[in-house]
């Protein structure tokens, strides 16, 4: 996840695969973020006028 300008893992350390839905290739291996992510996130954006 690219998260204040750095790629990070998932506080859990799990990823799941992203494919090719057209040939089934293999793409990536991505973060796979939970709730603890979640709320990482938002005391990010917290200081961000939206």
């Amino acid at each position: 996840m690219f998260i204040d300008g750095e790629w990070r893992a998932a506080l859990n350390a799990r990823t799941f695969q992203v494919s090719n839905p057209a040939t089934g290739e293999k793409l990536a291996d991505v973060p796979d973020g939970g709730a603890g992510d979640a709320e990482y996130l938002d005391t990010k954006l917290a200081g961000f006028a939206i």
